[in-house]
């Protein structure tokens, strides 16, 4: 073309239409309709998804939490699920939290472990002799 965009839109710019503008350059350029990838001139729904330096083809899916992601055009299109969690608290005591993670704490005091607008979950840690005791010991898991 005698005279074509001074940038061109491709699958890994985000411009994806170019506005008419009076500045433009001589060279070769894809047609209307379609953008550069990797030196071919492809329609927007054959551009690839990136992803942690890797590029993906349309159509791929990638899990996301309980969620999956799709290549769509050169974009990730997400499932909007809402993901369950759970937390425990057992023994003496372990604690796992609503994302996976695990400690044990061995402080003597209350803890919230959690706190609503019209709700509270506690947990109390007391020390015990290291006798056994006659109360039988029953893990608590509060599943939300």
């Amino acid at each position: 073309m005698s005279c074509g965009p001074k940038i061109e839109a491709s699958c890994t710019s985000s411009i994806e239409t170019m506005s008419e503008s009076s500045e433009c350059e001589e060279g070769c350029f894809c047609p209307a309709g379609t953008l550069e990838n990797q030196g071919k001139c492809v329609a927007l729904e054959e551009c690839p998804c990136k992803l942690r330096g890797k590029l993906f083809q349309p159509g791929t899916s990638v899990p996301k939490g309980c969620n999956t992601c799709t290549c769509t055009s050169g974009k990730w299109v997400c499932t909007q699920i809402r993901c369950g969690a759970r937390c425990a608290v057992l023994g003496d005591p372990h604690y796992t939290t609503f994302d996976g993670k695990h400690y044990d704490f061995m402080g003597k005091c209350k803890y919230y472990l959690m706190k609503g607008e019209n709700y509270t979950i506690e947990s109390e840690n007391v020390q015990c002799s290291g006798a056994i005791s006659q109360v039988r010991e029953i893990p608590f898991t509060e599943e939300i």
